[in-house]
């Protein structure tokens, strides 16, 4: 089971705009088939920056639910709170 983790750096003073969008966004991009789970975190020592980690059933269905009208409209609706690219990590947990 593939594992996506997320750094996420978002604009200063804009991070609890950032959660709110990711809940009203996150829901309909996290219940694509294949996500196992997803949690995000708030990081501790960096107040602009966003965790994300999300468990898949496999890279196919990563893929096809960033690539779906959902995940896309998920990456739009963040983007611009972004101050820029995530950061993403796949592992496998062993």
């Amino acid at each position: 089971m593939p594992t996506e983790i997320i750094t996420l750096v978002v604009q200063p003073g804009r991070r609890a705009e950032f959660l709110q969008r990711v809940q009203e966004v996150g829901p309909a991009y996290l219940s694509q088939p294949g996500v196992q789970n997803a949690r995000f975190f708030t990081e501790i020592d960096e107040a602009d920056v966003v965790l994300g980690v999300i468990d898949w059933a496999s890279t196919d269905d990563l893929d096809a639910a960033v690539a779906s009208p959902a995940g896309q409209a998920f990456l739009a609706a963040i983007g611009p709170l972004l101050a820029g690219a995530p950061q993403i990590r796949r592992g496998e947990s062993v």
